[in-house]
């Protein structure tokens, strides 16, 4: 942190505004920060109190190009899925994935518990939700938990596109510029994601008990597949005030 805000004061500095002009640099304003978080990782690696902040030309001379930040002079997003296919992944969905994907799940036998108090909790603007899960208290004090996650296989079968390109990648790229998704939208926030807009889904349920003591009852633990309804679509932000005492019950308490 200290060695970020050294080259940040020094790129304010006059004096050496001026010597980046003379090599040429250009910086937009506002644009360094994303920049600065690289060069103050690439600098040295000595430890801290060690550290000395780099003159202007040491900067350049790593090879970071100024003038590409908050210009329109480079495709950022264009170098970011270049460096992603350098690197064995594949950033864009193949022709033909979306088309592939079924309107409704294959058949499969599921339990149904779209009755339980299921609740979800991500960002206010989130609708790619992929858990949701419930807890009930038992006779004797343990506590029943029920865990949620969408059971994307019933839409994406082993060997289809969408599991051939979710193999590739493994995960959403967040590259800083863009976001690279492992999974087409009408999946992730549509047919699969676990909202609460009264529609039933499927989930693979991990359900377990949870004794006084905080053991695990390991003869209670189960997984299966099950037909869910989310009834209540909870945020960090609501559910985080409530507990410091500084908001109302999430969802008026029903969940």
């Amino acid at each position: 942190g200290r060695r970020l805000l050294g080259i940040a004061k020094r790129i304010g500095d006059a004096d050496d505004r001026a010597r980046m002009a003379a090599l040429d640099v250009r910086l937009a304003d506002g644009a360094a920060m994303p920049l600065l978080g690289a060069l103050a990782c690439r600098v040295d690696r000595r430890p801290l109190d060690a550290m000395e902040v780099p003159a202007i030309e040491d900067i350049v001379s790593l090879g970071v190009s100024f003038r590409a930040m908050g210009t329109s002079h480079i495709d950022m997003v264009a170098v970011a899925r270049r460096v992603l296919q350098e690197n064995g992944f594949e950033p864009d969905f193949p022709a033909g994935l979306e088309s592939s994907i079924p309107a409704a799940p294959r058949s499969e036998p599921a339990r149904d518990l779209r009755e339980l108090a299921w609740s979800s909790i991500d960002n206010v603007d989130s609708m790619d939700l992929d858990q949701i899960e419930v807890a009930e208290r038992l006779p004797g004090g343990s506590i029943r938990v029920l865990v949620g996650i969408a059971d994307v296989d019933a839409f994406a079968a082993k060997g289809s596109l969408a599991d051939q390109h979710a193999h590739a990648n493994t995960c959403t790229l967040y590259t800083g510029f863009h976001i690279f998704p492992m999974l087409p939208e009408v999946l992730s926030t549509n047919r699969t994601s676990l909202l609460a807009d009264g529609r039933s889904r499927l989930a693979v349920v991990t359900e377990y008990v949870v004794r006084e003591d905080g053991s695990l009852d390991d003869t209670k633990t189960a997984i299966y597949i099950a037909q869910v309804a989310n009834q209540a679509k909870l945020a960090y932000e609501h559910v985080g005030a409530w507990l410091e005492g500084d908001g109302p019950v999430p969802h008026g308490g029903a969940v």
